[in-house]
């Protein structure tokens, strides 16, 4: 994810390089050299904010390895619970004959984006970009 956004940042910073200073004001060499420059500190600047927000997930939610097993099988069972109660709630309602609200359709379209949907706009940025995942096959 990071990688994507230094991508996206460092076209950013070169085209606003080569606008500001333009051919014929600076030396082409000057001008690699600048835009060289930027992109490296830009690179640093997004890596460290990465890496800052990194840190502040781990210390606010901590470490699984610092938890209690029983605390971490909660943790992991958060989502799923919920998706079966949104799934069981509709499909009760739809077999009662009685009209799901939207909200409910809603809710349980968000669910399915979640749990397919980060996968599937993964794989599809893999091939755009020809990365590789380290298992081959997208995971």
């Amino acid at each position: 994810m990071v990688l994507d956004l230094i991508k996206n940042v460092s076209g950013i910073v070169g085209e606003v390089v080569r606008r500001v200073l333009p051919a014929e004001k600076i030396s082409e060499q000057d001008r690699l050299t600048i835009e060289s420059e930027a992109k490296r500190t830009a690179t640093e600047l997004l890596l460290q904010e990465d890496n800052a927000l990194r840190s502040f997930f781990l210390e606010y939610e901590g470490r699984a390895a610092d938890m209690p097993k029983s605390i971490q099988i909660l943790r992991a069972s958060v989502r799923p619970i919920l998706t079966y109660v949104f799934g069981a709630t509709t499909i009760y309602l739809f077999w009662k004959g009685v009209e799901v609200p939207t909200s409910l359709y809603q809710m349980d379209l968000i669910i399915m984006v979640f749990w397919f949907g980060e996968r599937a706009v993964r794989n599809y940025l893999e091939t755009k970009n020809g990365i590789k995942s380290k298992n081959g096959n997208g995971e």
